[in-house]
C-alpha cells in the first residue's frame, strides 16, 4: 500500500512539473505530447491549467503595481495642510463647526 502511494504522488509531481513547464513553454516535443495525453484522459486538468494561467497572470498584475513608485506623502502633514485649506476656504474661526463633546 504505502508503494502505490509513493507511486501516486511521483505520478501527481510529475503531471504538476508538465503543467507548469508547460505554462512556461519549455516542454520538448515528447513532454508535449505527454501533456496532451494527459489533459485527454483526466477531466482536471483543463480547470487547473486555467487556474495556473490566472495565477500567474494575477501575479504578473501585482509586479507591475508592485514595481511602480509609491508617492513619497507625509500622511499626517497632508490631511492637516487640507484641514487647513478647508478651514480658511470656509471662514471659519478656531473653534469646530459642531459642538465638541470632552468626555
Amino acid at each position: 500500500m504505502p508503494e502505490t502511494n509513493n507511486q501516486e504522488r511521483h505520478a501527481e509531481l510529475e503531471v504538476e512539473e508538465l503543467l507548469s513547464r508547460g505554462l512556461d513553454a519549455d516542454l520538448d516535443r515528447r513532454e508535449m505530447r505527454k501533456l496532451y495525453q494527459l489533459v485527454a484522459e483526466r477531466v482536471d486538468l483543463p480547470a487547473r491549467m486555467g487556474a495556473m494561467v490566472e495565477t500567474e497572470l494575477a501575479l504578473n498584475r501585482l509586479g507591475q503595481q508592485l514595481s511602480q513608485p509609491l508617492p513619497k506623502v507625509d500622511l499626517a502633514a497632508a490631511i492637516v495642510a487640507t484641514l487647513e485649506r478647508e478651514r480658511g476656504e470656509s471662514g471659519a474661526s478656531d473653534h469646530a463647526p459642531h459642538p465638541v463633546v470632552q468626555l
